[in-house]
């Protein structure tokens, strides 16, 4: 009996170590290979030799849900270019795509309109019911539940909370007006009040490296728009491009 359990284990085992080398595997494909941007347009090959062309005059940006980095596509879908975060250089890049096409990301009309769906919407709402629930089930069938237990799930709700509270639902340009809303609250801002706006590509734990979108005002004051809901290299293209086609120099 001992000899089979140890055989079973090590069995478990053996599967979670493969499984692992595939995984690793799998991100070192992702991340292997080269990002070419040059006059002829982006280009990025593989490690083993593949290789899809964009040129300058046939790139669209790819805008499906949320993503961590740019995606680039021809007009037939065929190509595609992803450009990733952990890349180094991420920034870069990304701002040598927008100066040379910055026309993708002008808004007609100068209105822009971002919202996120139903679906993620409901997942903060779900993350902070969730605590709650549970404390209300174990009160209800037994009042003789571990204190730290019950500690615990309402750290996690206030935690959720707070998170809630810093969600952003919605991010419009109007004119020569930009509104961020959040559960707390509305910030509104005229171009002329607005000295930079920046991608930077920031460490979020378990998440890895995600861009958000930093703006600075001419007081100084900056705010940071992030969040697993913001495409946030298109949000700063289209917010970038807005702020250099509208903003006049104040001294």
């Amino acid at each position: 009996m001992l000899l089979g359990g140890l055989t079973n284990v090590n069995l478990i085992m053996s599967g979670v170590f493969l499984v692992m080398l595939l995984v690793m595997g799998l991100v070192f494909l992702r991340y292997s290979g080269t990002l070419t941007i040059d006059g002829q347009g982006v280009r990025q090959t593989s490690l083993f030799g593949g290789e899809n062309i964009l040129p300058w005059g046939d790139i669209n940006p790819q805008r499906r849900g949320v993503q961590r980095g740019l995606v680039l596509v021809d007009s037939m879908g065929g190509n595609k270019v992803r450009i990733d975060p952990d890349l180094n250089g991420f920034e870069q890049a990304i701002e040598m795509v927008r100066e040379r096409r910055r026309d993708l990301w002008r808004q007609p009309g100068g209105t822009y309109d971002l919202r996120p769906n139903w679906l993620q919407l409901a997942v903060p709402l779900v993350l902070v019911l969730f605590p709650f629930i549970i404390l209300v089930t174990m009160f209800s069938y037994s009042t003789d539940f571990p204190l730290i237990v019950g500690l615990l799930l309402v750290i996690l709700m206030v935690v959720m909370v707070s998170m809630l509270a810093m969600f952003i639902w919605r991010v419009s340009l109007e004119g020569d007006q930009l509104t961020v809303r959040r559960l707390t609250g509305e910030q509104r801002l005229q171009v002329n009040e607005i000295s930079d706006i920046r991608l930077e590509v920031v460490r979020a734990g378990r998440s890895g490296r995600i861009p958000v979108v930093k703006i600075t005002t001419r007081q100084g004051k900056e705010s940071t728009l992030r969040g697993q809901f913001i495409d946030a290299p298109n949000l700063y293209c289209v917010l970038r491009t807005w702020w250099e086609d509208r903003h006049t120099m104040v001294i």
